[in-house]
């Protein structure tokens, strides 16, 4: 070895002042896993060009025509079918690419191969040199495991290292930056009796250069002088990094100069500024302007930007970057071969190292340090395998997050990966993931992306992950309690799924018409807040939404009761926005036919919204007209039902035909002119729109300033616009009507009073003698008869009369029956209860003269007649009550009660009773009820006022104590009280306590109004009484009709845990 063994060797140490050097190792340590790398990496692995790699028979440069081929046969090299070690050999020595599957193979050749002695002993470093830097696939901390298994294996199987072989394992020990012991790797050297060569006292000049001893360096150059072995560039670049890495930065120039005549200056300096690059991660930009300045001392004729050197330059770029100096390619780029673009290396195998140390810290898991090395690789360069792990790796480390602080540095390590070219859209590759791996912050992931504005763009170029992307934000919604959460995520899953796309066909869109209808739970509750969320920048997106519930709600409105409920709290709501009335043609005209009378108007809204909100929107879509006149050109609409829905389009602001919609409609409605006309009302010109905008009074105004020369259509659409206007604000104004009216009589006097005109001016006749009626004031109402252009309404003129008779002019009176019985209007009770209610403030003793009047003015029925008197005596009884005279209430029950042989008021003194816990006032009532009646009536009248106190239990006694059954005229009057009252619970209670003591018939009836005022609430208590009242149905299996069984199917499975648990995307 060198003449001396290992004791001789530590005594010309100690004669030299090298005892205390060559007693210490490096402080490097195997790598940790990837997940402590940050820590790892103050130990880094800084040797890399100090030893001269062109010297190594068996590792070359890799060339870009051998690259390609390993691209093309990239499966056949991972499969690793290797035979035997000689195979193995030849497969490292000239494949150039070392992968995992490789290092595996040859560690189990390794464990089963009984003789190794026919390997020689350069072989053996070709098979050690891959648990190195050759292996840049595996970190180096595995590298190091499963170097340590190699060693363990050959002292096992008794092999002898020879220097080539032993060089080679100090070398891959240094590349893991595993612990290595200069002097035990000596005394292996003397054990083996193999001599050192130049090499070998240049690995422990390494080793001690990472300890920044270069007192223990200067002994061993010293040594090898001694014993005759030449001094090269790979001992002085050593000492110089040890100089370097101390801190002596002067002294580096001096130790330079020194050599600079018989070594390469280059080389020199770069192994300076790689020692320098350590302090970037101490001092982050301050080792970056050392290097530079140790760089700029470099002379021009050192000829630094050939190709032999400008490796150097291009490892001292991959040392700082590894240290965190991620600008590193822009500090030394003048020093640097660079592409033409100016943003690469050049276009020649330096970029293969690069590669190489970029996938090496890829393994180890320094994620941005790989990516900022690799985005300096030339094009020519790009390597798939990196590419296709840096996405694995950056998939898997998306999946291991927990924290917000921790997905705040992902975001931007994915940004760096978009900046550097490695993905193509950093939003987008996260949303593709999300949508096929579950992740535990996905919420927050969706957040950021949405904030970025890229969801639209990116959910336009991908709509194959808007089901799996809305799927998961619907499993946070069910998992969601607070209700202002909720409809946030509803308006993020309503974005996802209606996003625009050109890849999508219309059917594809109305596919998630029924998903997003279970996911709102077939309600409305949370829609409206959700489109509240949408701003205008989704304005498609909240027109898809709006349509969809819309869609589905008409469609299901054959089983649900509630459903045009539902449909008009959203058209009411003034939150759609816009819909795609197009799509609902269909449904909407069969739910339109199903019920004619009460659901025209709501049609009308909900066709409006096909327009948009400002006539001068800039919203591109802008097909309402042409859409309705398509749904007016359904022959199942009559011109009755048209008109109709004309009527009730003309006072939409938003509705308004342009002449080219109107000369589309002449041919569309060629062979129905009725109807073409009744759209040709809805052509608004900007006169009309100023006109139903203004106040009254300015246009009556306006229109006493038009000439004899205006047209007499543009005069009478203005007159029709005030008497809508006056009706439509229902003003409490007599003198504003009555002026009006006055105005009518003096139009009704020119040539041309169309009939519409004479429509509305009844109209608002029998508006304004009702309010003059109500107030009592007989001047007005008096004025008002006078001015009368037919016959008033029925109710109107029952109230005229009535209020004429209680008043004391009963001539009056009989002149206006009179009229009553010349126009042949119908009398019905119910118009006689709403003339009663006009009435309030009358003398009470007046009404039952006026009861008997009606009577023999019309041959009524006494107790027809005596509806009219009702309600006064009603209210007289109620103020009793409430001034806390309950005796004087029954006093004035009682008397009502003898007086008709009808029970009177008792319903209201029972509940009062019961509240003060009054039980001989209680008794009365139900005497005298049971006096006028029978027991049963008695009974069951003090059920509901036990129900009405929320005694529900005690009345539930009563009724299976006394065995009542409820008659259905009975059950129908307590239907009404309960309707009529605040409490939303009155129905409920009502139905559990006479459950199956009525018609099945009325008891759904009464079930239908109960769900109806409960879900209209919609509070958490309301919910609570909606699912006693199933658990009420369903434990004595009541028999429901269609459409309730399907309300409280729905809502058993939507409060079901179960369903609570998944949502059903498919």
């Amino acid at each position: 070895m060198l003449g001396l063994g290992r004791n001789g060797l530590r005594t010309l140490a100690g004669r030299r002042g090298l005892s205390s050097a060559v007693a210490q190792t490096s402080n490097s340590t195997a790598t940790p896993p990837p997940q402590q790398h940050q820590q790892q990496r103050q130990n880094g692995d800084r040797r890399k060009d100090f030893v001269n790699r062109t010297s190594r028979p068996f590792a070359s440069a890799t060339s870009a025509e051998q690259i390609k081929l390993q691209k093309k046969y990239q499966e056949n090299l991972e499969s690793s079918k290797l035979e035997s070690l000689h195979d193995a050999v030849e497969y490292i020595e000239w494949r150039g690419t070392v992968f995992p599957q490789t290092v595996d193979k040859i560690i189990g050749l390794l464990e089963r191969s009984a003789n190794l002695s026919s390997l020689s002993d350069r072989q053996l470093a070709v098979l050690l040199s891959i648990f190195g830097a050759t292996c840049d696939t595996l970190s180096r901390s595995l590298r190091a495991q499963n170097l340590e298994k190699v060693e363990k294996i050959l002292r096992e199987k008794g092999v002898v290292m020879g220097l080539l072989s032993r060089n080679q394992l100090i070398e891959a020990k240094v590349d893991n930056r595993s612990r290595v012991d200069a002097v035990e790797e000596l005394g292996k050297f003397e054990e083996s009796g193999v001599e050192l060569d130049s090499k070998s006292y240049a690995l422990l000049c390494e080793v001690y250069a990472k300890q920044a001893n270069p007192k223990a360096i200067t002994d061993i150059i010293a040594h090898m002088k001694a014993n005759g072995i030449s001094l090269t560039e790979d001992h002085v670049a050593q000492l110089i990094y040890s100089v370097a890495r101390g801190g002596s930065y002067d002294q580096v120039g001096r130790v330079v100069d020194t050599f600079s005549s018989s070594m390469n200056v280059v080389r020199l300096r770069c192994a300076a500024a790689r020692a320098i690059a350590e302090r970037e991660k101490s001092e982050p930009g301050r080792g970056g302007f050392e290097v530079t300045e140790m760089l700029r001392a470099i002379p021009t004729t050192a000829k630094l930007h050939s190709f032999e050197n400008n490796i150097y330059v291009v490892n001292v770029l991959m040392d700082l970057i590894e240290n965190g100096q991620f600008d590193a390619f822009n500090l030394l780029s003048s020093y640097l071969i660079i592409a033409e673009s100016g943003t690469t290396l050049g276009e020649n195998s330096l970029n293969t190292t690069v590669v190489a140390r970029s996938k090496s810290l890829l393994s180890e898991g320094s994620v941005e340090e790989a990516m900022a090395l690799y985005s300096c690789v030339h094009p020519s360069y790009a390597n798939d395998f990196f590419v296709q792990k840096l996405k694995n790796t950056l998939e898997n480390n998306l999946k291991s997050i927990t924290t917000t602080s921790a997905l705040e540095d992902y975001f931007k390590v994915i940004t760096l990966a978009e900046n550097r070219g490695m993905v193509s859209s950093a939003n987008e590759f996260l949303l593709t993931y999300c949508s096929k791996n579950t992740i535990p912050l996905f919420a927050e992931v969706f957040d950021h992306v949405q904030q970025s504005g890229d969801l639209r763009t990116i959910l336009g170029q991908n709509p194959e992950i808007k089901k799996a992307l809305g799927r998961q934000l619907a499993q946070h919604l069910i998992k969601t309690v607070s209700p202002a959460e909720q409809a946030a995520l509803l308006a993020k899953i309503a974005t996802v799924m209606f996003a625009p796309s050109a890849k999508e066909a219309p059917a594809d869109t109305r596919d998630f018409y029924r998903i997003m209808y279970k996911v709102v739970g077939k309600d409305v509750k949370l829609v409206l807040p959700a489109l509240d969320l949408m701003k205008n920048t989704v304005w498609y997106e909240k027109r898809e939404f709006g349509t969809a519930i819309v869609h589905q709600l008409l469609y299901s409105d054959r089983d649900d009761h509630l459903a045009a409920e539902k449909i008009r709290i959203l058209v009411e709501s003034n939150k759609l926005g816009q819909l795609n009335c197009y799509r609902l043609h269909d449904k909407l005209t069969k739910f339109m036919m199903a019920d004619k009378e009460k659901r025209v108007n709501l049609v009308a809204k909900v066709l409006a919204l096909d327009f948009p909100p400002d006539a001068t929107s800039k919203t591109p879509v802008k097909f309402g007209g042409r859409n309705l006149i398509k749904f007016m050109s359904n022959e199942i609409i009559s011109t009755e039902i048209a008109a109709k829905l004309v009527q009730f389009l003309e006072e939409d602001p938003r509705v308004q035909l342009t002449n080219d919609e109107l000369k589309e409609a002449n041919v569309v409605l060629k062979s129905c002119p009725e109807k073409l006309d009744l759209l040709g009302k809805l052509r608004k010109s900007a006169t009309m729109q100023r006109w139903r905008s203004s106040d009254t009074n300015e246009l009556l105004k306006e229109l006493s300033n038009f000439t004899s020369e205006t047209k007499e259509a543009v005069k009478s659409t203005l007159k029709r616009v005030i008497l809508q206007k006056v009706i439509k604000e229902s003003s409490d104004d007599l003198d504003q009507l009555v002026n009006i009216l006055e105005h009518v009589v003096e139009w009704r006097k020119e040539e041309k009073f169309p009939d519409f005109l004479k429509s509305l001016s009844r109209t608002l006749e029998n508006h304004a003698l009702s309010k003059a009626i109500s107030a009592n004031n007989m001047v007005l109402a008096d004025r008002i008869w006078q001015m009368r252009s037919g016959h008033p309404a029925v109710d109107v003129l029952l109230s005229y009369a009535s209020r004429l008779f209680v008043n004391g002019q009963v001539e009056r009176a009989d002149e206006v029956c009179e009229e009553l019985r010349k126009s042949s209007q119908i009398i019905r009770p119910q118009i006689l209860e709403k003339m009663g209610r006009r009435l309030k403030g009358a003398d009470p003793s007046k009404m039952n003269e006026l009861a008997t009047y009606l009577q023999n003015s019309f041959n009524l029925k006494s107790k027809d007649a005596r509806r009219v008197v009702l309600q006064a005596k009603t209210d007289q009884l109620n103020q009793l009550i409430e001034t806390n005279d309950l005796p004087g209430a029954l006093r004035m029950a009682i008397e009502e009660t003898n007086s008709s042989k009808r029970a009177f008021g008792q319903v209201p003194i029972m509940i009062e009773a019961i509240k003060r816990n009054d039980k001989q006032t209680l008794e009365s009532v139900y005497t005298m009820v049971r006096s006028a009646h029978n027991v049963d009536m008695a009974n069951v009248n003090l059920a509901y006022a036990l129900i009405h106190s929320d005694n529900v239990n005690r009345a539930r006694s009563l009724v299976e104590r006394q065995n009542l059954n409820i008659e259905s005229s009975v059950l129908q009057y307590f239907t009404t009280l309960a309707s009529a009252s605040e409490n939303p619970k009155l129905l409920r209670d009502l139905f559990i306590v006479f459950n199956g003591r009525a018609s099945t018939l009325d008891l759904n009836y009464l079930l239908e109004l109960a769900t109806k005022k409960l879900c209209k609430l919609s509070s958490s208590n309301d919910i609570e009484s909606l699912m006693k009242l199933s658990h009420e149905i369903e434990t004595t299996s009541f028999p429901l009709q269609n459409k309730l069984r399907t309300f409280f199917d729905d809502l058993k499975e939507k409060h079901s845990s179960s369903s609570r648990e998944f949502v059903d995307f498919d």
